[in-house]
C-alpha cells in the first residue's frame, strides 16, 4: 500500500500513475461518469460495473491508488466539492475490480 500524499502535487502525480494505457485524467473522469460534486459520484456507485471498468482498462490497484488520492484531497482541500463521491466511488471500484 502506498503512503498518503502530503500535497495537491504528489495526489496529481498518483493519479497520473494510475492512469489507463493512452488515457488522460479527463478522459478517465469521463470514462468513470462519475459527474459533478460528490452526490453524483455516490450515485455512480450504484450503477457501476465489473464490465465497464473492464472496457476503460482500469486495475484494482489503479482504482486504490485513485481512492488513496481522492480521500487526501478530503484532507488537503476539504472544500472541494466532489473529493468524497469520487473516493467512495474509487473504493467501490477497487473491491469490484478484486472481487470482494
Amino acid at each position: 500500500m502506498i503512503e498518503p500524499p502530503e500535497s495537491i502535487d504528489e495526489v496529481a502525480d498518483i493519479m497520473r500513475e494510475n492512469l489507463p494505457p493512452g488515457m488522460r485524467p479527463a478522459e478517465f473522469g469521463q470514462k468513470m461518469n462519475w459527474g459533478r460534486g460528490s452526490d453524483a459520484a455516490r450515485d455512480r456507485i450504484k450503477t457501476l460495473t465489473l464490465e465497464e471498468l473492464k472496457d476503460i482498462g482500469l486495475t484494482a490497484d489503479q482504482a486504490t491508488h485513485w481512492a488513496i488520492a481522492y480521500e487526501a484531497v478530503c484532507q488537503l482541500m476539504p472544500e472541494n466539492p466532489s473529493a468524497v463521491g469520487r473516493a467512495l466511488l474509487l473504493r467501490h471500484a477497487a473491491r469490484l475490480l478484486g472481487g470482494k
